[in-house]
C-alpha cells in the first residue's frame, strides 16, 4: 500500500470513494460532472487544495483532501483535512494511519502550525484514529451554510486577468496594451 498524490486522470477512480462517503454521512454526493470539474482545480498553479490517494498497485482504496489555509492567531499555514475515506473491507489495516503520516508530512513542509478535520459524532472508529495519532478533539462546533445552486465565482477585472493568465506581458511585447502601474518595472 502506498499513499501518494493523486494525478489528473484518477478523477475517475477517485469517485466512487468520495461519492460512498457523501452518501455514507447523509450528504447527496456530487453529480461525476461537477466533481470533475472541481478535481482540476487541484492541478492549477497554487491550487486551494490537493488530493492524496491511497493505492494497493490495483486500485485507489483510500482518499484525502488537503485544504492550505492561514491559522491567523499563529501567523502560519494551516492545512485542513477533508474527504478522508477508506474503503470499508480496508479499515483497521493501518490504512488510515498511514495517511494521516502523508497529511502531517506534508503540513511540516509547509511549515504549517496545525492540521484540523471534522469527524461525525457517531464515527467512533475515526475518533479513536485521531486519537491514537496525536489529534485532539476541540471545544468548537462546526457549522455550514449551503449556498443557492448556481452560485458563480466573482470574475476578476480583465487586467488582472490577463495577467494572471500572463497575457498582459505577451500584447505589450506585440505593442498592444498600456502597461500598467505594476508593469513598468522596477524604480530608476
Amino acid at each position: 500500500m502506498h499513499v501518494r498524490w493523486a494525478v489528473r486522470g484518477e478523477s475517475v477512480k477517485v469517485y466512487p470513494l468520495v461519492r460512498a462517503l457523501a452518501k455514507g454521512e447523509g450528504w447527496e454526493p456530487p453529480r461525476p460532472s461537477a466533481f470533475s470539474r472541481m478535481w482540476a482545480w487541484g492541478f492549477r498553479d497554487a491550487p486551494p487544495f490537493r488530493y492524496a490517494v491511497a493505492d494497493d498497485g490495483a486500485r485507489i482504496v483510500g482518499c484525502m483532501s488537503l485544504h492550505h489555509h492561514v491559522s491567523t492567531w499563529r501567523a502560519q499555514p494551516a492545512v485542513g483535512l477533508e474527504d478522508f475515506y477508506v474503503l470499508p473491507d480496508l479499515r483497521g489495516e493501518g490504512i488510515g494511519a498511514e495517511m494521516l503520516r502523508f497529511a502531517d508530512q506534508h503540513a511540516r513542509s509547509l511549515g504549517a502550525a496545525r492540521l484540523e478535520l471534522h469527524v461525525l459524532e457517531g464515527n467512533e472508529g475515526g475518533k479513536r484514529l485521531y486519537e491514537r495519532d496525536g489529534w485532539h478533539r476541540t471545544p468548537y462546533l462546526w457549522y455550514h451554510k449551503d449556498l443557492p445552486a448556481g452560485t458563480k465565482p466573482v470574475t476578476l477585472p480583465r487586467a488582472e486577468a490577463r495577467a494572471k493568465k500572463g497575457q498582459g506581458a505577451r500584447q505589450r511585447a506585440k505593442g498592444k496594451g498600456r502597461p500598467q502601474r505594476g508593469d513598468r518595472g522596477p524604480p530608476r
